[in-house]
C-alpha cells in the first residue's frame, strides 16, 4: 500500500457502508405485511448491493493488510478480519430478514383468504336465513289458512246439524198434533193433482197445435 492515508479512508467507506446497510436493514424490518413487493425488492437490492461493496472494501482491506509489514501489520490484518465478519454478518442478516418478510406475507395472504372465507360463509348464512324466514313465513300463512278452512268446515258441519234436528223436531212436531198430518198430506195430493191435470192440458194443447198446424 504505497499511500499510508488509504487505509485509514477505507474505514472510513466501510463504516459508513455498515451505517447505510444497517438502516436499510432496520426499514426492511419495519416493512408490514401489506407493502407491495416491488418495495421490498427495492430496499432488499439495495441492501444486497451495500454490502457487495462492504466486501470489496473488506478483501482490499485483506490484500493490504498482507503486503503491510512494520509494526501495524497485525492491526491491519485484524482490521480486515473484522470487516470480512461484518460483511458475513450483513449476509445471515438479510437472509433472516428476507425469510421474516416471506413469512409475514404469507401469513397476512393466509389472513386476507380466512377473513374472504369468513365473510363468503357470513353472506351465505345471512342468505339462508332470510330464505329461512321466507318459508317460515309462508308456512304460517297457510297454516292460518287451513285453521280458518277447517273451522269454517267446522260452522257449515254445525249449521247443517242443527237444520237436521229442526227438520227432526218439525217431523216429531206434525207427527204430535192431530190432523196436521192429513191436511199435509191432502196438499201433497192436490199438488200431484194440479200437476197431472196441467200437463194433460199441456199435453192436449201440443197435440192439437201438430194436427191442426
Amino acid at each position: 500500500m504505497e499511500n499510508p492515508h488509504a487505509w485509514e479512508r477505507k474505514k472510513v467507506e466501510v463504516r459508513r457502508l455498515e451505517t447505510e446497510i444497517e438502516t436499510h436493514l432496520i426499514q426492511l424490518e419495519n416493512l408490514g405485511p401489506g407493502v407491495s413487493p416491488q418495495e421490498v425488492k427495492a430496499l432488499h437490492d439495495e441492501a444486497v448491493r451495500l454490502v457487495a461493496q462492504l466486501r470489496q472494501s473488506a478483501q482490499m482491506m485483506k490484500d493490504w493488510a498482507e503486503e503491510a509489514t512494520g509494526v501495524q501489520a497485525n492491526m491491519m490484518r485484524n482490521q480486515a478480519e473484522q470487516c470480512e465478519d461484518v460483511v458475513a454478518e450483513k449476509q445471515r442478516a438479510i437472509r433472516q430478514i428476507a425469510q421474516s418478510i416471506n413469512t409475514k406475507r404469507a401469513r397476512h395472504e393466509l389472513l386476507a383468504t380466512v377473513q374472504a372465507d369468513i365473510s363468503e360463509y357470513t353472506e351465505s348464512h345471512r342468505t339462508l336465513n332470510a330464505e329461512s324466514d321466507g318459508i317460515n313465513k309462508a308456512t304460517a300463512a297457510a297454516e292460518q289458512l287451513l285453521m280458518q278452512a277447517t273451522s269454517g268446515h267446522e260452522q257449515m258441519k254445525t249449521q247443517h246439524n242443527a237444520f237436521v234436528r229442526a227438520q227432526d223436531r218439525a217431523a216429531q212436531i206434525v207427527g204430535m198434533v192431530p190432523g196436521i198430518d192429513g191436511i199435509l198430506k191432502k196438499i201433497r195430493n192436490k199438488r200431484q193433482r194440479d200437476t197431472l191435470v196441467l200437463g194433460t192440458l199441456i199435453a192436449v194443447c201440443l197435440f192439437l197445435i201438430y194436427v191442426f198446424w
